[in-house]
């Protein structure tokens, strides 16, 4: 028997950073930027809004120039062309060779400030739907469109977000985490992305005489477990509405994966991550439950609106993920006040680790008392 003292329970970490990646771009200076200045396509952002330069594209005129950012979709640019005598961008640009909003733009304002004027322009209703359209015909995922009063997470030079978020087990978040950096390292993609696993709270509400009877004892307790690795708040209760119908409702605590990228870099995340023994799944790879379906939001949404609801095909099971927590610490302090080394991420792992495998531990003996006792 060891005499070491036990560990002192503790909830587990509101936040892992499990990874980001930054691409390696040549230096420009978007401050000191001047249209008028420009010989060579080298004169010009490496990078803008939906792609990397094409340098063949780049056309010098007497009164001006013309350039393409080329995305890595087919039929996906962003044109500039500067008119010298105007003094003015004409900008364009094209998702998936859908049109996007056109826009004639002073050049007094610096090219940032020019660029700002795109701010919601991934947020295009056409883009937004054909989007939506195509990713969950292709993926099993759900792809939430941004409301009108929606906040935008919106940088120069890489446009408009999106975050994908997924569920994940704690005993997934070693060999994730191990997986992102290889996917970093060995194929760099040419825009920023970033990777954190939050810990959420999730309302599950199985609708009474269509869920499954399961769904209101202690197996759906089981079952919880061992999709998050985490303990619920306790057993299902049934929660009556004033129409007649009841649920019976788990809540429980779990890790999703969120992983933030440019809307320019959806599909290839979606491609890179693609995997019928993961939970980015296209729908030829086999059914997926609900309960292990991503989904794809606009980032600021995640600052913004608390909770997501989602339904399963046959409309027997309801969740609500809660995103933020108010009585907790936000959990955001943690990636964006300051960006914490290797030492403390392999801690937060095994934190989480430990807190799983002693509610595991504790469930077991539990579950050995009652078979013993019978």
């Amino acid at each position: 028997m060891s005499n070491a003292p036990a560990r002192k329970p503790e909830p587990p970490p509101a936040l892992i950073p499990m990874g980001h990646s930054v691409p390696v771009r040549r230096e420009f200076s978007f401050p000191t930027f001047d249209p008028r200045k420009v010989a060579f396509a080298t004169d010009l952002p490496p990078y803008l809004i939906l792609g990397g330069l094409d340098e063949t594209s780049f056309h010098l005129r007497p009164d001006g120039w013309s350039a393409c950012w080329v995305g890595l979709e087919a039929g996906t640019k962003f044109a500039i062309d500067y008119d010298a005598g105007a003094h003015r961008y004409s900008i364009q640009q094209h998702w998936c060779a859908l049109e996007g909003p056109y826009s004639v733009v002073s050049a007094e304002l610096s090219l940032a400030r020019a660029l700002s004027h795109f701010v919601g322009l991934c947020s295009d209703p056409l883009w937004g739907r054909t989007a939506k359209r195509h990713l969950e015909q292709a993926y099993h995922l759900e792809y939430f469109l941004p409301e009108g009063n929606a906040v935008t997470f919106f940088g120069i030079p890489d446009g408009d977000h999106r975050t994908l978020v997924l569920p994940i087990a704690v005993d997934q978040l070693r060999r994730t985490r191990a997986m992102l950096s290889s996917m970093f390292v060995e194929e760099r993609p040419p825009y920023a992305i970033h990777v954190e696993a939050r810990l959420v709270t999730e309302a599950i509400n199985h609708i009474e005489g269509k869920a499954p009877d399961w769904t209101r004892g202690f197996e759906a307790v089981l079952r919880s477990l061992d999709e998050t690795g985490l303990f619920p708040s306790g057993l299902p209760v049934r929660e009556a509405a004033e129409d007649g119908t009841a649920a019976w409702t788990l809540r429980r605590p779990l890790y999703v994966l969120c992983i933030t990228m440019p809307f320019a870099g959806v599909l290839d995340v979606l491609h890179r991550l693609r995997d019928p023994r993961t939970r980015i799944r296209r729908r030829e790879d086999g059914p997926l439950a609900l309960e292990h379906q991503p989904f794809v939001v606009p980032t600021g949404l995640l600052y913004q609106e608390p909770t997501i609801t989602r339904w399963d095909e046959e409309r027997t099971t309801r969740r609500v993920l809660v995103l933020k927590d108010p009585h907790r610490r936000d959990a955001n302090a943690l990636s964006l006040d300051r960006r914490i080394g290797e030492v403390e991420i392999e801690k937060l792992v095994c934190d989480a680790e430990w807190v799983s495998r002693d509610v595991i531990k504790t469930i077991s003996h539990g579950l050995s008392g009652a078979g013993g006792s019978r």
